[in-house]
């Protein structure tokens, strides 16, 4: 029998922008938990994560960025 793999996908959304290291600066310092690679600001999704959550980290990406 084959054995089907997984297929792998990403549990966070990424922003790919040329201030993405002080966009992570100006998040974090707002208490909004993000990570960022080079270029790439990523903030992670998680079954624990409601609409609240979401709403909320869009409303505070729109008032400090």
């Amino acid at each position: 029998a084959r054995i089907k793999t997984a297929t792998k996908r990403a549990r966070f959304v990424a922003f790919r922008h040329p201030e993405a290291q002080a966009w992570k600066k100006t998040l974090m310092d707002a208490n909004v938990i993000t990570d960022v690679r080079d270029d790439v600001l990523r903030a992670g999704i998680g079954l624990y994560h409601d609409d609240e959550d979401l709403d909320a980290f869009c409303e505070a990406c729109a008032k400090l960025l």
